[in-house]
């Protein structure tokens, strides 16, 4: 069968301008000291944790939703390490197989106003993610991330298996008002239990709101569509919420670690443009600032400059069941798009690091030691030489694809950010670059600037409309806190409910069904 796996192209650096620190209290107080005054690119559009699908919505959710499992600071303030949030202390191994867990509730836990949160609400949220008629876009993950949870992925599909299956079965139990019990499928560590239930899906909703706002046939709610359709319980409360415009938040008197909590507040302005985004920080009116590739060297040696790699890798999908351009799955053709990619000389225009690679060098690969994935052996040898680039062997495969499927010319079109100037450049640069090395007669690619929720909403359509894009930048981000750097290819298996594209190699399956075995 074929296979289909992205072209990857270059990992973003993410470049911030800090502000000098303030003075600052000998200890957080009730009320907090001072607002932090940030940005964003892009507007959210609903903080329902089951639904929530863009880093916007997520910034939201960190700041406004508990799970039970967060990194959290230490009390020095220098370091943070997965620990219990809502939950009281690590999951507890109930068996000799590691396969059943109970994790605690802690007791003072409550809602942003001043509501009980206890294992009712916890039951209650994880059973609305993995309904089978909301057919929440987190279900399937949540039902088998880091653990398989028993029967969660029947549960969920089973209006589309037609299988018949019992909420009763599914391995989620509440034992009292602060216990709740975990049947797994497989064996699993107590790190592996942390980590599932630190994933933004598993936040708690608030159940008179999640219901208040339900449709009729209970296939769709309205909840986290606004402020006052939210409840917070995280570290701080949304209190206003003008879409495209601004976000406020004071801090949460009732957070279950508010003594961790200094800020007071913080506002976050929506602004699209970059270079009014550097002038708000200039100005005093922001406290931090992403810096583009095209104002980099002129800041380069301000000490306010920090730099870390990103946790996104950049890359393009391809869509290979496009029913008329089979040419888009042809294995020599997507070769050949890989090799004459110039991942260098892009990612220096797009200020970023070339990479020919699926995990971030942000990914841990060694936890005794702390090792970043990308610095072992077996990282470093499969890299090709290049960062990949090769136009010699992209224009002989290239030929070799256009003859296997009788073409004389082929024309696509490549759907890149409306936001991101990064990709906006890159793609000129490869409208440019692959006609010269294709041959300018027979390759011809156009360019189509899309909103960022528009253009994965494209993407995402592909099973209902096969024509729906033909190639597009995307990006998938993971959590540098997870020490499982398999779990980046999670993403590329052929029964992911939320792939880009139509994602579908045996061999990867298989081998990614084995690293998150037992064995």
């Amino acid at each position: 069968m074929k296979r289909n796996l992205p072209l990857i192209i270059v990992l973003a650096m993410l470049v911030l301008f800090a502000t000098t620190s303030a003075v600052w209290a000998i200890k957080p107080t009730d009320q907090g000291q001072g607002i932090l005054k940030n940005s964003s690119q892009n507007p959210a559009s609903i903080i329902n944790p089951h639904e929530a699908g863009t880093d916007y919505d997520k910034d939201i959710l960190s700041l406004a939703a508990a799970k039970l499992y967060r990194v959290i600071p230490d009390n020095e303030g220098m370091n943070a390490f997965l620990q219990g949030e809502l939950a009281d202390g690590n999951p507890i191994q109930m068996d000799d197989t590691g396969q059943l867990w109970q994790i605690n509730i802690r007791k003072d836990a409550k809602w942003a106003n001043g509501d009980v949160l206890n294992a009712d609400d916890v039951i209650y949220s994880f059973k609305m993610l993995l309904d089978p008629k909301l057919l929440n876009q987190y279900g399937a993950t949540f039902a088998q991330q880091f653990i398989k949870i028993e029967n969660a992925l029947e549960y969920f599909r089973q209006h589309t298996t037609g299988e018949s299956v019992d909420w009763s079965e599914v391995g989620i139990k509440k034992i009292n008002d602060h216990t709740i019990e975990i049947k797994t499928l497989e064996r699993n560590t107590e790190w592996e239990v942390m980590n599932h239930f630190n994933m933004d899906a598993s936040a708690p909703v608030y159940e008179p709101y999640y219901e208040k706002y339900m449709n009729e046939d209970r296939t769709n709610t309205l909840y986290g569509t606004d402020k006052d359709k939210f409840m917070s319980s995280g570290p701080f409360i949304l209190t206003e919420w003008v879409k495209g415009n601004v976000r406020k938040y004071v801090k949460n008197p009732y957070y279950v670690t508010k003594d961790k909590i200094w800020l007071a507040g913080v506002e976050t302005r929506v602004v699209p443009d970059g270079g009014t985004r550097l002038q708000l920080f200039e100005k005093g009116e922001l406290h931090y600032v992403g810096v583009s590739a095209a104002d980099l060297p002129k800041y380069i040696e301000d000490p306010r400059l920090i730099t870390s790699p990103s946790l996104t890798v950049r890359h393009i999908e391809i869509n290979m069941a496009h029913p008329d351009k089979p040419i888009l799955g042809n294995v020599k053709f997507r070769k050949a798009l890989y090799y004459a990619l110039d991942r260098e000389t892009y990612a220096k225009v797009a200020g970023a690091s070339p990479a020919a690679y699926v995990m971030s060098s942000r990914k841990i690969g060694h936890l005794e030691k702390n090792t970043p994935w990308r610095d072992l052996e077996a990282a470093q040898a499969y890299l090709p030489e290049n960062h990949g680039y090769d136009p010699v062997l992209a224009k002989q495969l290239f030929d070799e694809a256009m003859a296997e499927e009788g073409l004389e010319k082929l024309v696509l079109t490549l759907n890149y950010y409306e936001t991101r100037a990064d990709t906006r450049i890159v793609s000129e640069l490869m409208q440019k670059d692959l006609p010269r090395i294709f041959g300018e007669d027979r390759f011809e690619l156009k360019l189509q600037q899309l909103p960022n929720q528009q253009l994965f909403d494209t993407m995402r359509s592909h099973p209902n409309n096969p024509r729906s894009f033909d190639i597009s930048w995307a990006g998938w981000g993971h959590s540098a806190a997870e020490y499982a750097p398999w779990k980046s290819f999670l993403v590329y298996t052929s029964d992911y409910d939320r792939n880009n594209a139509p994602i579908y190699d045996p061999e990867l399956d298989a081998l990614y069904a084995r690293v998150s075995s037992e064995e």
